[in-house]
């Protein structure tokens, strides 16, 4: 779940003026005039993948209530698991406070437990929630036949 930042009326404009991923949004705002809200290197790697979209950046880092006029705005936020059964069950959390997989098969900290698509990588997109689910489904499946042979 996406953690808003404290501004006034941000949740209105999510989706359609202020977007988090340049891949996914960029296109709708090409050569508009940007703003990127973000500090130290997450501010840097947000501003330098929006130079291919707009030459007219600004970096906001939250020091000042200056307003300025700008067509997108894109913004990392930080992210929530929705559910504590991560946290019940032992599953170690990442950098990105999502579920740590630990191998190809999205398999968690905790034997048996496997994890996939949107609670493991801020990358959320239908299509890699599928192959990681995929591959998870593989991996239990192998889990549970070799446990017949050992």
């Amino acid at each position: 779940m996406d953690e808003f930042p404290d501004i006034q009326n941000f949740g209105d404009f999510w989706g359609k003026s202020v977007f988090h991923c340049p891949y996914c949004h960029a296109w709708e705002v090409c050569d508009e005039p940007l703003a990127v809200v973000g500090n130290g290197e997450t501010g840097i790697e947000m501003v330098s993948l929006l130079k291919n979209w707009s030459a007219d950046l600004v970096l906001c880092t939250n020091g000042t209530n200056e307003k300025i006029a700008r067509h997108g705005i894109l913004i990392r936020p930080k992210q929530t698991l929705r559910s504590n059964l991560a946290e019940k069950l032992g599953c170690e959390l990442n950098e990105f406070n999502l579920i740590k997989t630990t191998n190809v098969f999205n398999e968690t900290s905790v034997k048996g437990v496997y994890a996939a698509g949107d609670i493991t990588s801020p990358m959320q997109a239908i299509a890699a929630a599928v192959f990681q689910g995929s591959a998870a489904a593989s991996g239990l499946n192998h889990a549970l036949i070799m446990e017949d042979f050992v």
